[in-house]
């Protein structure tokens, strides 16, 4: 007759369970990638708002310096000279604008437009951007269902 035997575990010398021991290594590993990921993306998003040391509007366009007749030419056209992701970028900010001051219609349009115009390689924009449309959208039909009591 053989008699049942027990399933051996290896024992760590620490004592402590195989699970507890993972999540001690994992856990700090984990924080540190995730925080080099952060720096890093916020270190791009630093630099691609401004170019050539110009400092743009939440719009998106140039700030205006003086009011000259050119001026607004001037705004057009380096609104041309930027890339469809800085275009697109102004038109969220815009859009958040209008957000905020509840003008939920206008911001969707914004939305809309910074859809349209950010490249569709853009994954991380381009959920921003709907996620934005998503909860204007929200908004303009919580405001027609609202009522005070």
């Amino acid at each position: 007759m053989m008699a049942a035997s027990k399933p051996v575990e290896p024992q760590s010398g620490s004592g402590l369970p195989r699970w507890q021991l993972a999540l001690l290594v994992g856990a700090p590993i984990v924080l540190g990638v995730g925080a080099v990921y952060l720096w890093n993306r916020s270190k791009t998003k630093d630099t691609s708002g401004k170019r050539n040391g110009q400092r743009t509007t939440p719009e998106g366009s140039a700030s205006p310096v003086q009011g000259q007749d050119g001026a607004a030419k001037r705004a057009t056209r380096e609104q041309e000279d930027m890339s469809p992701l800085d275009r697109a970028q102004g038109a969220k900010n815009k859009g958040n604008k209008y957000f905020k001051a509840g003008k939920y219609e206008q911001a969707i349009q914004c939305y809309t437009e910074a859809i349209n115009l950010c490249p569709p390689d853009n994954k991380t924009d381009l959920s921003t951007f709907y996620q934005n449309r998503a909860a204007a959208f929200e908004q303009q039909v919580g405001d027609k269902y609202t009522t005070i009591f």
